[in-house]
């Protein structure tokens, strides 16, 4: 028992001494651990609780575009980028607004709009739209090589057909019907024989128009 005491007496010593050395640094260490966790979830209720306001004010855009009160629609879209600038909502909202200005004949405002979402939003995919739907307001605007700047950027395959067909406009609106037939055929070839969407009886129609062929879709 004495040298069971004795070996006990030693581990605690050790533990003591050990302590005396390390526990300074391991109670620096708990600390940060702590200080960290509490932070990350911290910082996760704040993005629940930015989404959970940016959506109820996104929510409002809706109902304001639906009504097509374009200066409302553009007071809730700046509140909206103001306050959520990091938020998917404010990027769709920016969308929203810049086809409400659109429709009110508001090409100003739906350029700067759309340039919000091209600059600001985290998405791509609704950057490649932005930039799509921007080349069309410049070329409403007449601003043809600014058009033709705005759909020179890389892109997934998947959004090859929407700037051809946008291409093909541009090249129409400059005089060169040849080369915006091209760019609509090629848009065709894209877009696949499985699209049941609006795009392809657009172009198809825009083909007719300059005497343009539809392109076989079959593999």
């Amino acid at each position: 028992m004495a040298a069971l005491d004795l070996q006990e007496q030693e581990q605690l010593a050790e533990l003591k001494a050990w302590w005396q050395r390390y526990g300074n640094l391991v109670f620096t260490a708990l600390t940060i651990i702590l200080l960290v966790i509490a932070g990350y979830n911290g910082w996760q209720y704040y993005q629940r609780s930015q989404s959970l306001a940016a959506a109820q004010v996104f929510e409002g855009l809706q109902k304001l575009a639906a009504g097509g009160d374009a200066k409302k629609v553009a007071d809730a879209n700046k509140a909206l980028s103001e306050q959520f600038p990091r938020t998917s909502y404010a990027a769709m909202g920016n969308l929203i607004a810049a086809r409400v200005s659109f429709d009110a004949n508001d090409l100003p405002g739906a350029r700067s709009q759309l340039q919000w979402v091209i600059d600001n939003a985290r998405d791509e995919e609704l950057k490649h739209i932005a930039r799509v739907r921007l080349a069309g307001v410049l070329l409403d605007l007449k601003e043809f090589e600014p058009a033709r700047k705005t759909l020179d950027a890389a892109h997934p395959a998947q959004f090859d057909a929407l700037y051809e067909d946008r291409m093909g406009d541009i090249l129409l609106a400059t005089g060169k019907p040849a080369e915006a037939r091209a760019a609509w055929e090629g848009a065709l070839v894209k877009i696949g024989a499985s699209d049941r969407g609006a795009l392809r009886p657009t172009i198809e129609f825009k083909l007719d128009l300059v005497g343009g062929k539809v392109a076989s879709t079959k593999s």
